[in-house]
């Protein structure tokens, strides 16, 4: 009976070709020319959910601040050095310093890495005071460099909407 088994001609290496090595290469270009753009843009998504999600954050906090208040807020963008937090602190009209005794009942909630409250991008400390005269004019107003967006706004009316790119485009 014959033997049916492939075996390589004496004297003939086992290694791969270079044709097959130059096949497997640009395979490999390929994927990676696909893959690089599509995570490079999820990361500038992720960054337009977080400065959304502030922002929803905040305009939720002023919804309820006109339903008690008849004057406008201020919110403060606050960084603690030690801890190196940032928080979300909204104030009464006629406040606008936190101290050790206000700094609970004002506070929001933590800030979201690069968002900010200026064209700069400064993850400083920032003060917003609020634009509008009452419960449905009132507009807020976030800005990160790092998203697509570039920033968004909540209105009283509208709600939450996208700057589309140009951070310069701010509250209607």
């Amino acid at each position: 009976m014959a033997d049916w088994r492939w075996r390589p001609k004496e004297g003939r290496d086992n290694g791969f070709s270079l044709v097959e090595l130059l096949v497997v290469v640009i395979i490999l270009g390929v994927l990676a020319a696909i893959a690089i753009p599509l995570f490079l843009s999820q990361r500038a998504k992720a960054e337009d959910a977080q400065t959304r999600h502030d922002v929803a954050v905040v305009g939720r906090e002023l919804s309820t601040y006109w339903a008690e208040h008849t004057t406008a807020p201020t919110v403060l963008l606050v960084s603690t050095w030690a801890a190196d937090e940032r928080t979300w602190h909204l104030l009464p009209n006629g406040v606008s310093v936190i101290t050790a005794a206000n700094f609970e009942s004002t506070l929001i909630a933590p800030v979201s890495r690069h968002v900010s409250l200026d064209l700069s991008g400064s993850t400083d400390n920032a003060m917003w005071q609020a634009s509008g005269t009452g419960r449905t004019d009132w507009c807020f107003w976030a800005y990160n460099p790092r998203g697509k967006e570039g920033g968004f706004w909540i209105t009283a009316t509208t709600g939450i909407e996208g700057t589309n790119g140009d951070p310069a485009n701010k509250c209607p």
